[in-house]
C-alpha cells in the first residue's frame, strides 16, 4: 500500500521491502529500535509481513505495542495491526496460534472496528476465521508449470492452500 507521498509511483514502495526483510531476521534482539522501524516504514510499504517474528517471539509485548498503534493517526500503521495479526498471509508464515485461538487479537480487531480506512480489510479476514472454505479453484491463464507439470491455460487448478491462503 502506497502511502500519499508515494501514490502513484508504481513500484517505488517496494524500495523499502529489503528494509523490513532486514528488521525481521536482524532486530528480534533489539526491540524498541525494531518497533520504531516497523512503526516507520509501514507508513511506506507495509510491515505486516515483519512483524510476525515479533509476535511470535514475544507475543505479549508485541500486542501490547500493537494496542498504542490502533489509535496512530496513520491509517497505514492501523492497518499493520489488523493484518499484521492475520492468522494467514500468502507472503508470510501462518500465525498458527491465533487460527487455533484468536482470542488475543479480538481486542485489538474491535478497537479497529470502526474505522472506515479498515473495514473491508477487517471484514475479509472475519471471513477466514469463520469460512469453511479450505481450497478454491483457479483457471490458468496462460500455459504454465507448477512442480515440474505442464498445465496448459484454460485448465483448472486446485489451490488447496498451500501457501498460506483461505
Amino acid at each position: 500500500h502506497a502511502t500519499d507521498e508515494l501514490l502513484g509511483l508504481g513500484m517505488a514502495p517496494f524500495f523499502y521491502l529489503p528494509h523490513t526483510m532486514f528488521v525481521a531476521e536482524h532486530g528480534l534482539d533489539h526491540f524498541e529500535p525494531s518497533m520504531e522501524a516497523q512503526h516507520a516504514l509501514t507508513r511506506r510499504l507495509s510491515a505486516e509481513a515483519s512483524i510476525r517474528p515479533y509476535i511470535a517471539r514475544d507475543p505479549e509485548r508485541t500486542l501490547a505495542r500493537l494496542e498504542t498503534w490502533t489509535r496512530d493517526p496513520n491509517p497505514h500503521v492501523r492497518r499493520l495491526v489488523s493484518e499484521g495479526t492475520r492468522s494467514r498471509l500468502p507472503w508470510a508464515p501462518r500465525l498458527r496460534a491465533f487460527a487455533k485461538d484468536p482470542s488475543p487479537v479480538v481486542d485489538l480487531l474491535e478497537r479497529l472496528r470502526d474505522d472506515p480506512s479498515l473495514s473491508a480489510n477487517a471484514a475479509e479476514e472475519m471471513l477466514r476465521w469463520t469460512s469453511p472454505v479450505r481450497s478454491f479453484f483457479r483457471w490458468t491463464q496462460v500455459d504454465t508449470e507448477i512442480g515440474g507439470v505442464q498445465i496448459p491455460a484454460g485448465d483448472v487448478v486446485l489451490d488447496q492452500g498451500r501457501f498460506g491462503f483461505a
